[in-house]
């Protein structure tokens, strides 16, 4: 993406394309699970969603938990989606940086909270037992 030359010139269009349609594809896919976690129709799984000791030792705990998180995972999923269309629009190797680093950090910053969330839920799960 950057080779010496001056940052503000067009990302290539290979770079703009491929990073693009993988951040985009990244968004619409948190934006499904999250989609499947309000449902409480993710099943519980090794790959995708809060994997942890109380959310996978229970169908019950594991869908409380992705209830929990869903409003969370359905924002994280906006940020790369945007970033995703952004990059494809082809824009300056800079803009474009900035945006796919916007962009995971929204993703992360939110999944974290997600998680935050969904612990939360189990604990007063826990606490009312």
């Amino acid at each position: 993406m950057f080779d010496g030359r001056d940052p503000w010139t067009l990302m290539p269009i290979g770079v703009a394309l491929g990073l693009g349609a993988l951040l985009t594809l990244v968004g619409a896919a948190v934006l499904v699970i999250a989609s499947r976690s309000a449902q409480g129709s993710l099943p519980r799984n090794w790959i995708v969603g809060i994997r942890t000791k109380e959310t996978l030792g229970s169908d019950e705990r594991w869908r409380q938990a992705h209830v929990a998180a869903s409003r969370s995972l359905r924002i994280a999923g906006f940020g790369p989606l945007l970033a995703g269309v952004l990059v494809l629009s082809r824009p300056s190797n800079v803009v474009g940086a900035v945006s796919i680093l916007a962009g995971l950090a929204w993703l992360v910053g939110w999944a974290l909270l997600a998680g935050r969330r969904a612990d939360r839920r189990i604990t007063m799960e826990q606490v009312e037992e």
